[in-house]
């Protein structure tokens, strides 16, 4: 795979958030089936409690607006533009830690274990900056080849 334009580099282009939802700051690399991304916490996350950081379950929405960047990011490759996808659940989410205090900075890895079609399931890491995992799970997705076949009304 040849290398994207940006990359490493800033998130925000590749996660389709809102800019007060995004939590990742950094792609730092990206393969076919992996992708590694970075943040540093900071207080003004709208997750973060005063005097303690973030709770230790949003290790889950950092694997998963992972998982987006590269969807995003295999997309752009691709020649394709970035499309909704969707969460639909994890299994044997573990954390290690209650909170991620105000400062520290966290990797999060996510690698496809299966692409079949438009499913994905991801395992998924965070890491300290010691390199020691705070947390795990496997994430499961769906990634629509046409969205718009979400888009569905029920008119009388």
């Amino acid at each position: 795979m040849k290398a994207i334009d940006g990359i490493p580099g800033a998130a925000a282009p590749w996660i389709p958030h809102d800019s007060t939802m995004r939590l990742i700051d950094v792609i730092l690399e990206v393969e076919p089936a992996r992708i590694r991304s970075e943040l540093t916490v900071r207080e003004h996350n709208p997750f973060h409690v005063a005097g303690r950081g973030l709770p230790g379950y949003v290790g889950f929405e950092l694997m998963a607006q992972t998982i987006s960047a590269h969807d995003s990011l295999m997309r752009a490759h691709s020649g394709e533009p970035p499309v909704i996808g969707l969460l639909l659940g994890c299994r044997r989410y573990r954390c290690a830690r209650d909170w991620l205090p105000a400062g520290e900075v966290y990797v999060i890895e996510a690698t496809a274990v299966i692409a079949e079609g438009e499913m994905r399931c991801f395992d998924c890491v965070l890491e300290d900056s010691q390199g020691d995992v705070v947390a795990s799970g496997t994430i499961n997705v769906f990634r629509p080849d046409d969205p718009s076949t979400l888009q569905t009304r029920n008119e009388p």
